[in-house]
């Protein structure tokens, strides 16, 4: 990833000492796998307010190409090794624009993902409530049958109860007769 580099020495060193700082900027950036795509050492500038107490101070802009994980390091190893008064790290433009684009891609691709497993999981719920239908179709017309059946055999079952009542009133007209002889 692309980022831009600016840093801001204390006015304290000599020309010649911001510049060897500028050099051993170089030397980290190399140990971090960073490639310097552009650098440029502006030397003495007069601040629009103070930053830790000055006025003054020699900047410097590099544009190097980086690991993303790796320029965290290198952030702290520059504020940490040189008279930094001021260290500053911002992506470059188009990288955070591509990388917006890709976010944006990303997020399409996972909506079309979800639509996708919406969809299927809708499917699935369909077909799952059409099997339940078809069950309780298939209830309803054995309930129907079983009623059917019971309303034929209640005749049958009355002229039971009837046979049944007779029966017992003979054999009690029966039981009688013995006890009354």
């Amino acid at each position: 990833m692309k980022y831009e580099l600016s840093m801001f020495l204390s006015p304290k060193m000599t020309d010649e000492q911001a510049e060897k700082k500028a050099q051993e900027l170089g030397k980290i950036l190399e140990k971090y796998d960073a490639k310097v795509l552009d650098s440029n050492f502006l030397g003495m500038k007069d601040l629009a307010y103070q930053i830790k107490h000055f006025s003054q101070g020699y900047y410097f802009i590099a544009k190097i190409e980086a690991d993303p994980i790796k320029i965290k390091k290198i952030r702290y190893q520059v504020a940490d090794e040189m008279d930094v008064v001021r260290l500053l790290v911002t992506k470059q433009e188009k990288d955070v624009k591509l990388e917006a684009e890709h976010k944006e891609k990303a997020e399409g691709e996972e909506e079309i993902k979800d639509e996708k497993v919406i969809t299927t999981k809708a499917q699935k719920i369909e077909e799952k409530a059409s099997e339940i239908e078809e069950k309780t179709e298939v209830a309803k017309e054995e309930v129907k049958e079983e009623k059917e059946e019971i309303e034929e055999k209640k005749p049958v079952l009355k002229k039971k109860e009837e046979k049944e009542t007779d029966l017992d009133k003979k054999l009690d007209k029966i039981l009688e007769e013995d006890i009354v002889d």
